[in-house]
């Protein structure tokens, strides 16, 4: 017995060993971080004061409380030539942020949509300081296309319609990226926290088949496995950041599939079909790989967001008598049952397939598509 014993221990030990090493690998992997992507704006500020408000405000009383915040400020009279309000001016590095507001009959100074007092320069420094940072749109990372232009994003679209490899094992976040063979035009960063979720000891030894879909949904669904995604920027210097960062559907990422421009019941009839049903506690994963292949679809699911919602889809089944449904209203079915959706989307190069994921992750990616609307034979 104590042979037996003492070659059990050392298997033990090498089992040890072997996955510190690995681990000290993954913690030597060094990722990239995001560059500043946007100097701070320069202000170009002016006040415009009307006749009755200019001779109850003093101008020097606006430039000085302006002065307190640390910006320059030109007043002049309103003479309704001026366009009011925030907007951004040039296309460089150093932008410019064009303000022209207006002191009212009431003494207050409008700024789009914001108003300001005199003696109180804090909350006109809060507000000028977010437009040096972010400019008049906004953060970077919140706005719906990342501060793309409208070329640049096409760009990009025509970059991650690209085939993916294939097989993607989900080892880690890294090698999902080595694996995706991405273009060079996008130079892929990692946020502090993603970078966390990345060198992390996940050990998961699952694969996904990626062959069917694109290599923007592709991407975006195997990093939606470990809870990331990814946003795509314009490089400072040249070519496109693609940044990996923590989120859901209801972060502002590029989405896991896109709402398809024509409508489902055109470009995908078999999916409303009546067909014959009678199940009796088959397992979930069964029936839709059965409804997968029927509709000709490659189906995926949203392991991670399941998971957190304390659902083992592997185990879950579904009972149903002898009747009449369609595909889709199977999956609604099986989804109502079971707190999941199932529903079809579009990937960059316009093929659709199954995501599977928690009814608060479609309703958000609803939410973010609501204004497309499906047109019919275009």
């Amino acid at each position: 017995m104590m042979p037996r014993m003492i070659g059990c221990v050392v298997a033990v030990l090498l089992v040890s060993v072997q996955r510190s090493a690995v681990l000290a690998h993954q913690r030597n992997i060094v990722l990239l971080e995001t560059p500043a992507v946007q100097e701070p704006y320069r202000l170009d500020f002016r006040i415009l004061v009307q006749g009755s408000a200019a001779a109850r405000v003093k101008d020097r009383d606006w430039s000085k409380l302006v002065q307190e915040t640390g910006y320059r400020v030109t007043i002049a009279s309103d003479n309704g030539s001026d366009k009011l309000g925030i907007r951004n001016r040039g296309t460089g590095r150093r932008s410019v942020v064009e303000i022209v507001g207006l002191v009212d009959r009431r003494g207050l100074l409008l700024l789009g949509s914001k108003q300001f007092r005199l003696g109180k320069p804090k909350p006109l420094k809060v507000f000028l300081d977010d437009l040096v940072k972010n400019g008049a749109e906004g953060p970077i990372r919140e706005r719906p296309t990342w501060g793309l232009t409208i070329a640049q994003y096409t760009e990009v679209l025509k970059l991650l319609a690209a085939k993916t490899p294939g097989e993607v094992r989900l080892s880690s976040p890294v090698q999902i990226v080595k694996a995706m063979n991405l273009p060079v035009e996008l130079r892929v960063t990692w946020s502090p926290e993603s970078r966390k979720v990345a060198l992390s000891d996940l050990q998961d030894k699952r694969s996904i088949d990626l062959r069917r879909v694109s290599a923007g949904s592709g991407l975006a669904i195997a990093m939606a496995q470990f809870g990331l995604g990814f946003r795509v920027m314009k490089h400072p210097r040249a070519g496109y950041l693609l940044e990996i960062d923590v989120g859901d559907e209801s972060s502002n990422l590029w989405p896991v599939g896109w709402k398809n421009k024509r409508p489902l019941t055109e470009v995908l009839p078999g999916f409303y079909q009546f067909v014959e049903v009678d199940l009796e506690d088959d397992k979930v994963e069964d029936i839709v790989n059965t409804i997968a292949d029927r509709v000709e679809l490659p189906w995926f699911c949203s392991q991670q967001a399941l998971a957190a919602n304390n659902i083992d889809f592997g185990q879950i089944v579904y009972s149903t008598p002898p009747d009449r449904i369609s595909p889709s209203g199977l999956l609604r079915s099986m989804g109502k049952t079971h707190r999941i959706i199932m529903e079809p989307r579009t990937d960059e190069d316009g093929q659709l397939f199954l995501w599977c994921t928690t009814v608060v992750e479609q309703t958000a990616w609803k939410k973010r598509f609501a204004s497309v609307r499906p047109k019919k034979n275009e």
